[in-house]
Protein backbone atom coordinates (compact mmCIF):
# COMPACT_ATOMS: atom_id res chain seq x y z
CA UNK A 1 0.00 0.00 0.00
CA UNK A 2 1.23 3.53 -0.92
CA UNK A 3 2.25 5.58 2.09
CA UNK A 4 0.68 9.05 2.29
CA UNK A 5 3.04 11.88 3.07
CA UNK A 6 1.90 14.64 5.42
CA UNK A 7 2.91 17.70 3.39
CA UNK A 8 2.06 20.06 6.22
CA UNK A 9 4.82 18.54 8.29
CA UNK A 10 7.32 19.56 5.63
CA UNK A 11 6.36 23.27 5.73
CA UNK A 12 8.16 25.50 8.16
CA UNK A 13 5.22 27.58 9.32
CA UNK A 14 7.36 29.50 11.78
CA UNK A 15 9.61 30.69 8.92
CA UNK A 16 6.61 31.72 6.84
CA UNK A 17 5.17 33.70 9.75
CA UNK A 18 8.48 35.50 10.26
CA UNK A 19 8.69 36.36 6.54
CA UNK A 20 5.09 37.60 6.59
CA UNK A 21 5.72 39.82 9.60
CA UNK A 22 8.86 41.25 8.01
CA UNK A 23 6.94 41.98 4.82
CA UNK A 24 4.19 43.77 6.74
CA UNK A 25 6.70 45.82 8.71
CA UNK A 26 8.64 46.66 5.55
CA UNK A 27 5.47 47.74 3.78
CA UNK A 28 4.48 49.87 6.74
CA UNK A 29 7.93 51.40 6.80
CA UNK A 30 7.74 52.29 3.12
CA UNK A 31 4.29 53.86 3.64
CA UNK A 32 5.49 55.86 6.66
CA UNK A 33 8.60 57.02 4.79
CA UNK A 34 6.48 58.06 1.83
CA UNK A 35 4.08 60.06 4.02
CA UNK A 36 7.01 61.70 5.82
CA UNK A 37 8.62 62.70 2.51
CA UNK A 38 5.28 64.00 1.23
CA UNK A 39 4.81 66.15 4.34
CA UNK A 40 8.36 67.47 4.05
CA UNK A 41 7.87 68.29 0.37
CA UNK A 42 4.65 70.19 1.12
CA UNK A 43 6.44 72.20 3.82
CA UNK A 44 9.30 73.04 1.44
CA UNK A 45 6.85 74.20 -1.25
CA UNK A 46 5.03 76.40 1.28
CA UNK A 47 8.31 77.89 2.50
CA UNK A 48 9.39 78.56 -1.09
CA UNK A 49 6.08 80.26 -1.88
CA UNK A 50 6.32 82.42 1.24
CA UNK A 51 9.87 83.40 0.33
CA UNK A 52 8.60 84.83 -2.97
CA UNK A 53 6.28 87.31 -1.24
CA UNK A 54 7.99 90.54 -0.28
CA UNK A 55 6.52 92.59 2.53
CA UNK A 56 6.51 96.32 1.85
CA UNK A 57 5.84 98.71 4.71
CA UNK A 58 5.51 102.47 4.73
CA UNK A 59 8.92 102.96 6.33
CA UNK A 60 10.89 105.58 4.36
CA UNK A 61 13.57 104.01 2.16
CA UNK A 62 16.02 106.91 1.97
CA UNK A 63 17.27 109.91 3.91
CA UNK A 64 15.26 112.44 1.87
CA UNK A 65 13.84 115.15 4.09
CA UNK A 66 10.05 115.00 3.72
CA UNK A 67 9.16 117.54 6.42
CA UNK A 68 8.18 120.18 3.85
CA UNK A 69 6.33 117.86 1.50
CA UNK A 70 2.78 118.53 0.38
CA UNK A 71 -0.10 116.12 1.00
CA UNK A 72 -2.64 115.08 -1.58
CA UNK A 73 -5.82 113.52 -0.15
CA UNK A 74 -8.74 112.10 -2.11
CA UNK A 75 -11.86 111.43 -0.07
CA UNK A 76 -13.83 109.91 -2.94
CA UNK A 77 -11.31 107.16 -3.64
CA UNK A 78 -10.04 106.92 -0.09
CA UNK A 79 -6.28 107.52 -0.23
CA UNK A 80 -3.64 110.08 0.47
CA UNK A 81 0.00 110.50 -0.52
CA UNK A 82 2.76 113.02 0.08
CA UNK A 83 5.01 114.51 -2.59
CA UNK A 84 7.94 116.98 -2.79
CA UNK A 85 7.23 120.68 -2.29
CA UNK A 86 8.75 121.50 -5.70
CA UNK A 87 6.37 119.08 -7.44
CA UNK A 88 2.95 119.90 -8.86
CA UNK A 89 -0.10 117.65 -9.00
CA UNK A 90 -2.66 117.53 -11.78
CA UNK A 91 -5.67 115.28 -12.24
CA UNK A 92 -6.16 113.95 -15.76
CA UNK A 93 -9.27 112.54 -17.50
CA UNK A 94 -9.67 108.80 -16.74
CA UNK A 95 -9.78 106.20 -19.46
CA UNK A 96 -6.09 106.00 -20.36
CA UNK A 97 -6.15 102.37 -19.19
CA UNK A 98 -8.99 99.87 -19.35
CA UNK A 99 -11.26 100.26 -16.32
CA UNK A 100 -9.57 103.44 -15.11
CA UNK A 101 -11.89 105.54 -12.92
CA UNK A 102 -9.49 108.22 -11.74
CA UNK A 103 -6.00 109.47 -12.49
CA UNK A 104 -3.57 112.05 -11.10
CA UNK A 105 0.03 112.85 -11.96
CA UNK A 106 2.88 114.41 -9.98
CA UNK A 107 5.99 115.91 -11.54
CA UNK A 108 8.77 118.40 -10.99
CA UNK A 109 7.48 121.92 -11.58
CA UNK A 110 10.29 122.58 -14.04
CA UNK A 111 8.46 120.39 -16.55
CA UNK A 112 5.57 122.16 -18.26
CA UNK A 113 5.20 120.54 -21.66
CA UNK A 114 6.40 117.46 -23.47
CA UNK A 115 6.93 113.82 -22.57
CA UNK A 116 8.66 114.40 -19.23
CA UNK A 117 9.25 112.00 -16.27
CA UNK A 118 6.16 111.74 -14.09
CA UNK A 119 4.58 109.77 -11.27
CA UNK A 120 0.95 108.79 -11.73
CA UNK A 121 -1.66 107.22 -9.47
CA UNK A 122 -4.65 105.65 -11.15
CA UNK A 123 -7.68 103.89 -9.69
CA UNK A 124 -8.80 100.95 -11.80
CA UNK A 125 -12.05 99.02 -11.51
CA UNK A 126 -11.42 95.28 -11.79
CA UNK A 127 -12.35 92.04 -10.06
CA UNK A 128 -8.80 90.75 -10.56
CA UNK A 129 -6.09 90.76 -7.91
CA UNK A 130 -3.07 92.99 -8.71
CA UNK A 131 -0.83 90.12 -9.82
CA UNK A 132 -3.52 88.65 -12.08
CA UNK A 133 -4.41 92.10 -13.43
CA UNK A 134 -0.85 92.61 -14.67
CA UNK A 135 -0.86 89.27 -16.49
CA UNK A 136 -4.20 90.09 -18.12
CA UNK A 137 -3.17 93.66 -18.97
CA UNK A 138 0.01 92.99 -20.92
CA UNK A 139 2.18 90.07 -22.07
CA UNK A 140 5.62 89.52 -20.54
CA UNK A 141 8.58 90.64 -22.62
CA UNK A 142 9.81 87.04 -22.77
CA UNK A 143 6.83 86.17 -25.03
CA UNK A 144 7.42 88.92 -27.57
CA UNK A 145 8.21 87.35 -30.98
CA UNK A 146 11.77 87.73 -32.19
CA UNK A 147 12.32 90.81 -34.33
CA UNK A 148 9.49 92.80 -32.77
CA UNK A 149 9.95 95.68 -30.26
CA UNK A 150 10.52 94.42 -26.72
CA UNK A 151 7.36 95.80 -25.15
CA UNK A 152 5.46 94.29 -22.25
CA UNK A 153 6.17 93.62 -18.60
CA UNK A 154 9.09 92.10 -16.75
CA UNK A 155 10.17 91.30 -13.19
CA UNK A 156 6.60 90.70 -12.04
CA UNK A 157 6.53 89.94 -8.32
CA UNK A 158 3.69 89.36 -5.86
CA UNK A 159 4.15 91.39 -2.67
CA UNK A 160 2.35 92.63 0.40
CA UNK A 161 1.99 96.39 0.78
CA UNK A 162 1.09 97.31 4.36
CA UNK A 163 -0.82 94.06 4.72
CA UNK A 164 -2.62 94.28 1.37
CA UNK A 165 -2.07 92.10 -1.68
CA UNK A 166 -0.01 93.94 -4.26
CA UNK A 167 2.24 93.43 -7.26
CA UNK A 168 5.51 95.01 -8.29
CA UNK A 169 6.45 95.10 -11.98
CA UNK A 170 8.21 97.01 -14.74
CA UNK A 171 6.40 97.96 -17.96
CA UNK A 172 8.45 98.57 -21.09
CA UNK A 173 7.12 100.46 -24.11
CA UNK A 174 8.69 101.93 -27.21
CA UNK A 175 9.02 105.40 -25.65
CA UNK A 176 9.41 104.84 -21.91
CA UNK A 177 9.91 102.50 -18.97
CA UNK A 178 7.67 102.38 -15.91
CA UNK A 179 8.32 101.12 -12.39
CA UNK A 180 4.92 100.12 -11.06
CA UNK A 181 3.33 99.06 -7.79
CA UNK A 182 -0.31 97.93 -7.89
CA UNK A 183 -2.16 97.69 -4.58
CA UNK A 184 -5.42 95.91 -3.81
CA UNK A 185 -8.13 98.33 -2.77
CA UNK A 186 -11.77 97.89 -1.82
CA UNK A 187 -14.92 97.71 -3.96
CA UNK A 188 -13.19 95.81 -6.80
CA UNK A 189 -10.49 98.42 -7.26
CA UNK A 190 -6.73 98.36 -7.60
CA UNK A 191 -4.48 101.40 -7.16
CA UNK A 192 -1.67 101.64 -9.68
CA UNK A 193 1.32 103.85 -8.83
CA UNK A 194 3.73 104.44 -11.73
CA UNK A 195 7.10 106.14 -11.93
CA UNK A 196 7.41 106.80 -15.65
CA UNK A 197 10.80 107.51 -17.19
CA UNK A 198 10.98 108.92 -20.70
CA UNK A 199 13.48 110.06 -23.28
CA UNK A 200 13.64 113.34 -21.39
CA UNK A 201 15.01 111.66 -18.28
CA UNK A 202 14.37 109.09 -15.59
CA UNK A 203 11.99 109.63 -12.73
CA UNK A 204 14.25 109.51 -9.61
CA UNK A 205 13.84 106.11 -8.01
CA UNK A 206 14.65 107.37 -4.53
CA UNK A 207 11.83 109.94 -4.75
CA UNK A 208 9.50 107.29 -6.19
CA UNK A 209 10.19 104.97 -3.28
CA UNK A 210 9.76 107.80 -0.79
CA UNK A 211 6.44 108.87 -2.28
CA UNK A 212 5.34 105.24 -2.38
CA UNK A 213 6.17 104.87 1.30
CA UNK A 214 3.71 107.70 2.16
CA UNK A 215 0.78 106.22 0.25
CA UNK A 216 -2.01 105.06 2.54
CA UNK A 217 -5.72 104.37 2.49
CA UNK A 218 -8.02 106.64 4.47
CA UNK A 219 -11.60 106.31 5.68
Amino acid sequence: MMKLIDISSKINWKFICVVFIIAVLAGGGVWWFGKTQEKRLIQEIQQLAESQITVHTSTPTSSINTSGWQTYRNEEYGFEVRYPDDFVSEEYPPGLRSGEEFGIKFHDQKWTTGHYPVLTISVIHTDLAPYDWVKAYREPISQVPSGEPAVGHRNLQEILFNGRNAAKVEFISVSDMTSTTIIQGDLERVYRIDAISSGWGDFPQDIYQQILSTFRFVE
